[in-house]
This record gives C-alpha cells, sequence and structure tokens, in this order.
C-alpha cells in the first residue's frame, strides 16, 4: 500500500508505495481510509526538534480519518461500516496518511448516514482532545443532557473557539449543561453561537478581555485554551474569579500564578498504553491515569455505543469546516506547509486518500 512517512529528510515526508498493510489483532479492525485530515501535530512530526522524544523514520503520518471497515476482528464494528477517528500517527507506524489502517473497534465512531466522510474525517483527534481535556484534566462531567434539564449553569471558559478543539468543547459543554464563553475573530461569532457560545469576545487584547471576563463571570474557575501560547495561558489565569481556579492548554507552558493550577496533558493517554510520544509532555501519565482515560474514551466512541454517535446522529454535535486539498498522499506535504504558514483559519484540510466505494 502506499503510505507516507517520516522517512530520511528532514522537514519533508516521504511516500512509500510499499508500505506492508497493517494486520489488525483481537478486538481490532482494518480500515480503507478514504479521507484523512490534517492536524498540528503532523508538523510536528517532520520537525526534528520537536518529535525528538518519538521520531523514527518508519512512523506514518496523520492521525484523523474517516474510511471503511474491510476486516473485524471485533463483534462491535461490521465489516462494511463507515467509521472515523483518530490514530497516534506521527508517533507509531500506524497514521493516517495511508491507505489502510489498524485501529481497536472500541475507539472509532460510527458515521451517520447523513453525514460524509470527508465531514467525519475532522472529528477524531480534535473531539477526543476536547473530551479528555474538559473530563479528565479539568474534572468537568460531561453526560449529555437533555432539553428539559434545568440548573444553574456553570461557567466556562474556552479560549481559541475557532479552533478545532474549541468547536468541539463549545459543544461538550452546551451539550452537557454549562455557560459556554469563548474569544474568537467578529467574522466567527455567528458560527460559535450556532456551536452552543453563550458569550462571544474579541480575541485582539488578551488582557482586556481577561479583565471583561472576569468582571463579567466572577466566579468563573474553568478555562481551557485551546490557542495554546504563554499569552492566552495568561489571559485565561487572569480571568478566573478571585478563589482562582483550573486552566488546561494544550501545549507545555509553565506559569506560576497564586491559586491558579495549570495543567498539560497529551490526548494519546485515552489510548490505554504507554508511549513513546509521552517524553515530549513531562510527566507520563500514571497506569491508573492510562486506564481510566481508556474508559472515558470508549464512553464517548465504541461505534455506535458511545455519546458520540448519539450526538453526531442527532444534529447536536457538528464537524468541523474542512478545505479539501487536491492531490491525494502526494499533496500532503503542501497542505502542511500551508498550515505551518497560517494558510487556513477556522477549517481543516482534507486529503482524499482512498476512492469512496458506490
Amino acid at each position: 500500500m502506499q503510505a507516507l512517512i517520516i522517512g530520511k529528510v528532514l522537514y519533508q515526508a516521504t511516500l512509500d508505495t510499499t508500505h506492508t498493510v497493517p494486520k489488525p489483532s483481537v478486538g481490532q479492525i482494518l480500515v480503507k481510509v478514504v479521507y484523512a485530515a490534517q492536524n498540528a501535530p503532523d508538523a510536528y512530526g517532520l520537525d526534528p526538534a520537536l518529535s525528538s522524544a518519538y521520531r523514527e523514520e518508519e512512523n506514518v503520518l496523520g492521525t484523523d480519518f474517516a474510511g471503511t471497515v474491510i476486516e473485524s476482528h471485533s463483534p462491535l464494528v461490521p465489516v462494511g461500516s463507515r467509521v472515523c477517528g483518530w490514530v497516534p500517527g506521527n508517533a507509531t507506524t500506524i497514521g493516517s496518511f495511508a491507505e489502510y489502517l489498524v485501529t481497536d473497534a472500541d475507539m472509532v465512531i460510527k458515521v451517520p448516514d447523513s453525514m460524509s466522510l470527508d465531514e467525519a474525517s475532522t472529528i477524531g483527534l480534535s473531539f477526543m482532545t476536547a473530551v479528555h481535556a474538559l473530563s479528565s484534566c479539568l474534572g468537568l462531567p460531561l453526560e449529555p443532557r437533555d432539553d428539559n434539564h434545568v440548573q444553574e449553569p456553570k461557567p466556562v471558559l474556552v479560549w481559541g473557539g475557532n479552533t478545532a478543539c474549541g468547536n468541539f468543547a463549545i459543544q461538550l459543554l452546551k451539550n452537557a449543561g454549562y455557560q459556554v464563553i469563548t474569544t474568537a475573530s467578529e467574522n466567527a461569532r455567528q458560527k460559535l453561537q450556532k456551536l452552543g457560545a453563550d458569550t462571544v469576545l474579541p480575541r485582539n487584547d488578551p488582557e482586556k478581555i481577561a479583565s471583561e471576563v472576569r468582571a463579567l463571570f466572577p466566579h468563573l474557575a474553568h478555562a481551557l485554551d485551546c490557542f495554546a501560547s504563554s499569552e492566552s495561558a495568561m489571559a485565561c489565569a487572569h480571568a478566573l474569579g478571585e478563589k482562582g481556579g483550573h486552566v488546561h492548554t494544550l501545549l507545555p507552558i509553565e506559569q506560576d500564578i497564586p491559586n491558579v493550577r495549570t495543567t498539560f496533558a497529551l490526548v494519546h493517554s485515552t489510548l490505554g498504553r504507554p508511549m513513546s510520544v509521552f517524553d515530549f509532555a513531562g510527566d507520563k501519565p500514571t497506569a491508573s491515569q492510562l486506564k481510566a482515560d481508556r474508559l472515558l474514551a470508549t464512553e464517548w466512541c465504541s461505534y455506535d455505543k458511545g455519546y458520540a454517535y448519539k450526538l453526531l446522529r442527532e444534529g447536536r454535535l457538528l464537524p468541523t469546516n474542512i478545505v479539501k486539498w487536491d492531490g491525494g498522499l502526494p499533496a500532503v506535504q503542501s497542505g502542511i506547509e500551508a498550515l505551518l504558514r497560517g494558510d487556513i483559519a477556522g477549517a481543516k484540510i482534507v486529503h482524499s486518500i482512498c476512492q469512496q466505494e458506490a
């Protein structure tokens, strides 16, 4: 099969046209990848400085995918099913920038009939990152509630609501009954309000916005920094109320602010096993944390048994906007370079990998 690997050349992916098709084990499925979406870690994998903890020439790039199951070793997922999810590409020999991949059956989500596979390919990594950050790291219960639930909503700040992770975080929080505060550019306001944001503030002056949030929501105690910069993490911390609280960031950022706990953790812990990529994060997850995070992932995934499929089917969870990138696997490199230049905002680049069967 064809697969895009890290290879020998720095900063340049290598197209391997004779890559071995992976074989699924008990509890796993073999997926024919129809579409694969890009994420920032795909670029990190090509940078020797950023990927030094896990860089290997044979590692396959790509994390997000949507495709068709062609072999199943699990009663949970039948052959022929349309599924989406994510795999630890860039850091392992299983990645989504390949014609086929193997993954655990309970880590995929059934794609509803009403959704296209290119849209579904954007869900995996960003969605699970939001679930992991909000539930495991910030400790916020996320079980979806019905419209009749009546309770004083707790405010939560999502800094960077127009990022992919921000999009999913807003929807998860709204479905769970929280009051959602977010930051974004003005042209994204209506989109984020549609996703469930109650308050959308501009992002151009972080310290000013932090003061405004603190004045409007004096009891705010939880913030998720999806923008992931030192400036945004500091703004999140300053936005919290007098008693402080907890800020979770998507990149390791050190800050020492009284009464504010700042954390970072890789979503890879939801796979439930030790991995070399954890060397990138500093503190490695404990065995008990890996077990708990894996359980969290299966509660949300598990094909059509988890919360994710139910929300997708009901239209209460929407994928991110997409930009289709022509050229298949050979064109992924140019897509990664466009991402690094900042050419694409508020959407994910999606690559066509294999032809979809009629």
